[in-house]
């Protein structure tokens, strides 16, 4: 079975990539929501988390996202100090992922994860695809799909690794500054040489 990571920065354009994965009978599974449902359920980590950014992160047991969100991504040290925190964890439920997909005779499984390379990981990935777009369409995409102001978009591309240094380490880099049909044709060819190499 093979593993393959997608990855990017915000607005490139990688969650469509996983969703093309998932309509194609993959199991598929973002790395965001490993990370949402680990700091909801995990209880070492949410004590972890509540000392590090405060107890009202928690309001009655349930996640406070905004507000940790505010605190995590105002520097880099509190950024550093919440992946620590919360990639280990994620690594496990990812490889249980993995593990699980195995065992279903899946040809291939997909995680996007947006940290993949920050997080340290990324020795489990057969194959590493990154979705990536020149900064200012990644900007216009993200001023419409998210509640964040240019300047909160801005401050997250400044705190991950850049482009050029993601495509470095990929094996795989698709160039997403076109329509969602260019690239939807881009991952079709690049998923039928992911089989006949």
């Amino acid at each position: 079975m093979l593993r393959l990571g997608i990855t990017g920065g915000i607005g490139s354009g990688k969650s469509f990539a996983l969703r093309f994965f998932e309509k194609r009978g993959y199991p598929v599974i973002d790395a965001d929501d490993l990370a949402k449902r680990c700091l909801q359920h995990d209880n070492n980590l949410k004590n972890k988390i509540k000392f590090q950014f405060g107890d009202d992160i928690y309001k009655k047991d349930t996640l406070e996202k905004k507000l940790l969100a505010e605190r995590a991504f105002s520097c880099e040290v509190n950024q550093k100090a919440l992946n620590d925190m919360v990639h280990p964890a994620v690594h496990q439920e990812t490889i249980t992922f993995f593990n699980n997909a195995e065992k279903g005779n899946h040809p291939l499984a997909v995680v996007e994860a947006s940290m993949l390379f920050e997080a340290g990981h990324f020795e489990i990935y057969d194959h590493i695809l990154l979705i990536t777009a020149s900064e200012e369409i990644r900007i216009e995409r993200a001023l419409l799909r998210n509640n964040l102001n240019r300047e909160q978009i801005l401050s997250r591309m400044n705190l991950q690794m850049s482009e050029k240094e993601k495509s470095g380490l990929s094996h795989t880099v698709i160039h997403n500054n076109g329509s969602i049909e260019d690239l939807e044709k881009q991952l079709s060819i690049f998923l039928n040489k992911l089989f006949n190499n």
